[in-house]
């Protein structure tokens, strides 16, 4: 099986797939990057008692964003913005940005 191209993984994150536009702001500049938002619904047990969250995660080929992401980054998805709170490259040439919801 062949090993995925920057163009396979740049089309799975295109509108036309799974993928959404979003904007990438770090030290006052923005950047278009197309990627997979995903917001997964997270039980949290507290006390015996489970309360509703949200995960929020944004895939995108690491290649299509022009500077290194940082924690404390803002993503602008649709209406919503997010700090980013965590970056995970998976070695393969994709990013995963754990977010959080700005209030």
């Amino acid at each position: 099986m062949p090993v995925e191209s920057i163009s396979d993984r740049i089309s799975m994150c295109a509108a036309t797939d799974w993928g959404v536009g979003a904007i990438y702001k770090s030290a006052n500049k923005r950047y278009s990057v197309q990627g997979i938002f995903d917001s997964d619904y997270q039980g949290v047990n507290i006390a015996d008692v489970e309360f509703a969250s949200t995960e929020p995660v944004f895939h995108f080929p690491t290649s299509s964003l022009p500077c290194r992401a940082a924690i404390g980054d803002l993503l602008y998805i649709a209406e919503d913005v997010y700090t980013v709170r965590n970056i995970e490259n998976d070695g393969t040439g994709m990013t995963r940005l754990r977010l959080e919801a700005k209030a």
